[in-house]
């Protein structure tokens, strides 16, 4: 199974202890053009999901079709079902030092998610979109969310309302606000976003908290230390992304998503 872990210092220590504006994007999927400062709406249309998948540049450019095709096949297994696990902590004490704070993110998926790219239609002409340093593949193939998903497209030019005021649910799926900080390169910042989206959903659907705490003592001197931690596992079905914003002033990205509860 491939997956992305983030390793953090004193995270497992504890889990045991605890209680429980460049260049114009893609046209959108409907009748929308994508806003010059960076707006993808990825609402199925005519009985197809749309995903957008994303790579770095390489020296020659089907090798970034080809890398970017491949995460769109990865992102097409999260719509077949994912399990992930998020661990966010919180450390205090009576000192300044003491405080310390980090997130831990896995998601398993098919790892034989290429299979997916067989179905997938793409035209390289009209769907091939490059920004800075990443190339961007928008792909359609056949398939339909389980509910009827009732979501109008933030009209082009505009900053999303989603962001301002994030939805619970949209038409019964558990809705997720993914946001990512601009990154070195433009495809991770893009990449980054769309995973916090999935740790999104799955903190509503799937979060427990508790707490550690403990003292030390060194050379006379001791304290007391406080750990909070969140834990979320679980699965999530038809995890699926309705729009992806792009910051035109400092590059951040906004992303809107959508899952069912797959259970644990």
């Amino acid at each position: 199974m491939r997956k992305f872990p983030v390793i953090l210092p004193w995270l497992f220590l504890f889990s045991a202890c605890a209680s429980v504006g460049g260049k114009p994007a893609f046209p959108s999927a409907g009748k929308e053009e994508a806003a010059p400062g960076g707006l993808w709406s990825t609402v199925p249309a005519g009985g197809k999901l749309v995903i957008i998948g994303a790579a770095g540049r390489q020296i020659k450019r089907e090798d970034a079709v080809m890398l970017a095709l491949e995460d769109a096949a990865r992102k097409a297994a999260f719509f077949h079902g994912i399990y992930g696990y998020t661990e966010t902590f919180v450390q205090t004490g009576s000192s300044y030092y003491d405080f310390d704070s980090g997130k831990f993110v896995e998601f398993i998926y098919d790892d034989e998610h290429m299979n997916y790219a067989d179905r997938f239609e793409f035209d390289e002409k009209h769907d091939v979109f490059e920004e800075d340093d990443s190339v961007f593949v928008r792909v359609r193939f056949d398939g339909s969310l389980g509910s009827r998903v009732n979501f109008r497209p933030t009209a082009a030019g505009s900053t999303p309302d989603w962001i301002r005021a994030p939805p619970k649910d949209i038409g019964g799926y558990t809705a997720g606000v993914g946001f990512s900080l601009r990154h070195s390169y433009y495809k991770d910042t893009v990449i980054a976003s769309y995973e916090a989206a999935a740790a999104s959903i799955l903190n509503k659907l799937h979060s427990r908290a508790g707490s550690v705490v403990g003292s030390f003592e060194a050379g006379g001197y001791s304290d007391a230390l406080t750990l909070e931690i969140q834990i979320a596992e679980g699965f999530l079905t038809e995890f699926y992304v309705l729009e992806t914003w792009t910051d035109p002033g400092d590059k951040s990205v906004w992303t809107l998503a959508i899952a069912k509860n797959g259970g644990r």
